[in-house]
């Protein structure tokens, strides 16, 4: 009856072992998915920001079409002004 008792204490001794690791290999993996999801979100700023600054050049190069082609509209007028 020793014998089983320390049969059943070393096999328990090696469960908890492997539950050690086990829970220590998900806690691992638990912080290298935090960390890749902080990656992901600091990328998703990074895309935001681009985003916008494209949003806002956009804007300026319509505003600058614009007066581009009032400047040309005027040109065209002045010519035609001056040649008839």
């Amino acid at each position: 009856m020793a014998e089983e008792s320390g049969s059943s204490l070393q096999d328990i001794v090696t469960k908890v072992g492997e539950a050690t690791m086990q829970v220590q290999s998900i806690a691992t993996a638990a912080e290298e998915q935090a960390a890749s999801t902080e990656q992901i979100h600091q990328a998703s700023e990074s895309v935001n920001d681009i985003a916008g600054k494209t949003a806002q050049s956009m804007q300026e190069s319509t505003v600058a079409i614009e007066a581009l082609n009032e400047l040309a509209d005027s040109l065209r007028r002045t010519i035609n002004t001056m040649q008839g």
